[in-house]
């Protein structure tokens, strides 16, 4: 299935998009999977770049991101786990891609980032960890293109969905300006997803519950039919 193709499905499920997390895969087959994702029939790719200081791991370094979206062609959105976004907008910008989300807890001047995004020309989201209060998007008005949500916290004791996360998907959904998209990340699956867009999420974004799943497009067809109850 081409990315238009996953585009269309999408749109016929309410319009709600799902990027997949390339935090689930191997390094070794990273390309070859992405492109089975994409196949599979998901709007776009997340990549998590993570310093090891701001999030307790490290992961993907900025060059995933901008290499999946040159080699595939297809949306890629770059998710900054990192003490000093700044220092990644611009090459990240630089090297085309448009959609980047940073932490509202690692930096004292939220507003200046998100200013900063979009004199660059990107997409600029707005993450927030689960504790972390959502006021600060009443303030943030439209300075932000979207809104992410952690759905998990990495407790060493298994990601799973905390049962808070709804609520905060319904709060951020009448904090932010309209047309600002709200997107939950982290243990989304097929037992959950339906809430997260009954609650007004806009985009969700899915790691285990795809690339843990025997057949790929079978679990995204699982999950587009549950988005499509909802």
């Amino acid at each position: 299935m081409s990315l238009g193709a996953g585009l269309d499905a999408g749109r016929q499920a309410g319009g709600l998009r799902l990027f997949a997390s390339l935090t689930s895969l191997g390094t070794l087959a990273l390309g070859a999977d992405a492109r089975r994702l994409i196949a599979a029939g998901v709007d776009g790719l997340h990549v998590d770049i993570a310093d090891g200081h701001f999030a307790p791991f490290l992961c993907f370094p900025p060059a995933v991101a901008w290499s999946l979206g040159d080699e595939l062609g297809v949306h890629v959105e770059a998710h900054l786990m990192v003490t000093d976004p700044e220092t990644y907008l611009r090459p990240l910008a630089e090297r085309g891609v448009r959609c980047i989300a940073f932490h509202v807890e690692s930096t004292r001047y939220p507003w200046r980032v998100a200013s900063l995004g979009r004199s660059l020309g990107v997409e600029i989201g707005a993450a927030f960890n689960p504790v972390t209060s959502l006021e600060l998007l009443a303030r943030l008005g439209d300075a932000v293109d979207y809104v992410n949500l952690l759905g998990a916290d990495h407790d060493f004791a298994g990601d799973r969905l905390l049962p808070v996360i709804p609520d905060r998907v319904r709060s951020a959904r009448g904090l932010v300006a309209p047309g600002v998209r709200v997107q939950v990340d982290g243990a989304v699956d097929a037992r959950n997803a339906a809430s997260l867009v009954r609650a007004g999420a806009d985009d969700l974004v899915v790691g285990r519950a795809v690339c843990d799943a025997a057949d790929w497009s079978a679990a995204v067809a699982e999950l587009r039919a549950e988005i499509a109850s909802a």
